[in-house]
C-alpha cells in the first residue's frame, strides 16, 4: 500500500501539471488562432461620434465659424462639385472636433490635477 501511495503522489506531483500546461498550451494556440482569425476578418473602420456638449460651448463655436469662413475663403473655385466640398468640409469637421475634444479633455485633466494637489 505504501507504493501505490507513493505513486500516487509522484503521480500528483509530476504527471498533472504537465498535463495542465498541454490544455494551457493548447488554450493558448487556440486564443492565438482566433485572433489572427479575428484579424484577417476584421475591418478596422471606426466609427467617430460627436460630442455635443462641444456644440454647446462658445470657445468651439467661435473656432468652427473661424473654420467655416477660412474654408470658404480660400475654396472660391466655382468649378468645384458641391459633393467634392461636403465630403471635404466634413473631413475637416471631424478633425477639427476631435482636435478641440482632445484640448478640452486635457484641460479638464490639468483642471483635476490642480484641485486634487491643493487639497
Amino acid at each position: 500500500m505504501s507504493n501505490t501511495c507513493a505513486l500516487r503522489a509522484h503521480c500528483s506531483n509530476t504527471c498533472l501539471p504537465s498535463k495542465k500546461k498541454k490544455k494551457k498550451n493548447k488554450k493558448k494556440k487556440k486564443k492565438k488562432k482566433k485572433r489572427k482569425e479575428k484579424k484577417l476578418t476584421q475591418n478596422h473602420t471606426t466609427t467617430w461620434k460627436l460630442n455635443n456638449l462641444l456644440l454647446n460651448d462658445y470657445w468651439v463655436n467661435n473656432e468652427i465659424k473661424a473654420e467655416i469662413n477660412k474654408f470658404f475663403e480660400t475654396n472660391e473655385n466655382k468649378d468645384t462639385m458641391y459633393q467634392n466640398l461636403w465630403d471635404t468640409v466634413k473631413a475637416l469637421f471631424r478633425r477639427k472636433f476631435i482636435a478641440l475634444n482632445a484640448h478640452r479633455r486635457k484641460q479638464d485633466r490639468s483642471n483635476i490635477e490642480i484641485l486634487t494637489s491643493q487639497l
